[in-house]
């Protein structure tokens, strides 16, 4: 009896899980490492890598790439390297750039700590061995065969990590095909926002600025998820670091829906719903405007609550309103639905239901590109139709 007590108590002690050891060769490249991770919670926020280390209650993750949502506490990961055959130049790549605090510890078989990088989005970048967007940490094997490596995050943001290992070789091909397409994404987006604020020099239709404040808004958003921003627009800018993905999501719903609501001309139809599209408008500008005194966690669920309600609130007035004989409407619900899709993507990713991937990441950027010209060509039309219908009334007169 004693024996069996016994092995039911081994059953329920904390047990050190082991994931799976990762070799450094090419088969690794460009795969997510989530599934190689372990995690462990720190919910003191203060353990230091010692007590980290003896900890025997690590969980292994069981996603490629690990998604804790908005949440306030510290994330420990392991991760554990063997040497391999090729004598190439690794690196350890965090593609997240909205991670606050992000240290990386490598310990060796005999516990010795080896290396140790401090990056993340509220540290200076001067000091790190190779300055980039993302945090890369170079792999220094030495004479050692295997090193684990500890990781602490820390973020008031959506804490996620999708790390990487890369030949240097590699990272650097790769690198330069992800800026390519971004680099197409935002020069798309800004030709977009100088071929309708040249419209509006000529035309004069406030609707053209609330096109441009939306494009513009969106571009910025883009430049903050993707690390653009802290890297060259605003680098050693700490604090606008830690607000502008919300500054720009804020500007972003607020333009939107301006432009949503003139578009329709929700007012002149007196649509039922309108106090509540305008709540979403000038709220949306007043959380950009003092986003500074928000709480962490009301700029996250603000943002979340008011994008959706924006969504939701045009979808109600394009159903409320849409004809099959009004071209611009129906061009209008197409890049809404698009806008829909991104604006999901975007939130649930915050929130740590969706994980980035290639699909998500791609999905939301090449739908972000096609919502935004085919909300040009709605306007477009639009104008041109009202021009028509004045030709026509004049004709009407004329002969009359």
């Amino acid at each position: 009896m004693s024996r069996a007590l016994w092995l039911l108590a081994l059953l329920w002690m904390p047990v050190k899980t082991s994931a799976q050891l990762v070799a450094l060769d090419s088969s690794v490249q460009g795969h997510y490492l989530g599934e190689h991770l372990s995690v462990w919670v720190d919910e003191s926020r203060n353990a230091q890598l010692l007590q980290v280390m003896q900890q025997r209650n690590w969980e292994p993750v069981r996603e490629a790439i690990p998604n804790f949502g908005h949440t306030s506490s510290v994330f420990w990961f392991r991760l554990e390297v063997q040497a391999g055959q090729e004598p190439a130049s690794w690196v350890l790549v965090n593609s997240n750039p909205l991670i606050d605090f992000f240290d990386v510890y490598g310990v060796s078989e005999d516990g010795e700590t080896v290396s140790h990088y401090a990056g993340g989005a509220q540290r200076e970048t001067r000091d790190r061995e190779i300055r980039h967007r993302f945090d890369v940490i170079p792999v220094h094997m030495g004479e050692h065969s295997i090193l684990t490596y500890y990781i602490r995050l820390e973020s008031q943001h959506s804490v996620q990590l999708p790390l990487m290992l890369w030949s240097l070789e590699g990272f650097i091909a790769w690198d330069e095909l992800t800026s390519i397409l971004t680099s197409v994404m935002l020069g798309s987006l800004f030709i977009m926002l100088l071929y309708n604020l040249f419209l509006y020099t000529t035309l004069r239709d406030p609707i053209y600025l609330a096109y441009i404040g939306s494009v513009f808004g969106f571009m910025m958003l883009q430049v903050s998820l993707k690390g653009f921003g802290l890297r060259f627009l605003w680098p050693g800018q700490l604090e606008v670091s830690a607000v502008s993905v919300f500054v720009s999501a804020y500007a972003t719903i607020f333009f939107a829906t301006t432009f949503a609501s003139w578009f329709m001309r929700l007012k002149e139809r007196q649509f039922r719903f309108v106090i509540f599209v305008d709540a979403v408008r000038w709220t949306a500008l007043a959380c950009a405007v003092l986003v500074h005194v928000l709480p962490d966690i009301m700029r996250m669920y603000m943002m979340v609550f008011l994008g959706i309600l924006a969504a939701t609130m045009g979808f109600i007035a394009i159903f409320t309103y849409y004809s099959p004989d009004d071209r611009p409407i129906k061009i209008f619900t197409a890049g809404w639905i698009v806008l829909l899709i991104g604006v999901l993507l975007f939130l649930l990713n915050r929130l740590g239901v969706v994980s980035v991937n290639v699909w998500t990441e791609q999905t939301m950027s090449v739908g972000s590109v096609i919502e935004m010209i085919l909300f040009s060509m709605a306007l477009g039309d639009r104008i041109n139709s009202e021009k028509e219908q004045k030709l026509k009334a004049k004709a009407a007169l004329l002969h009359s």
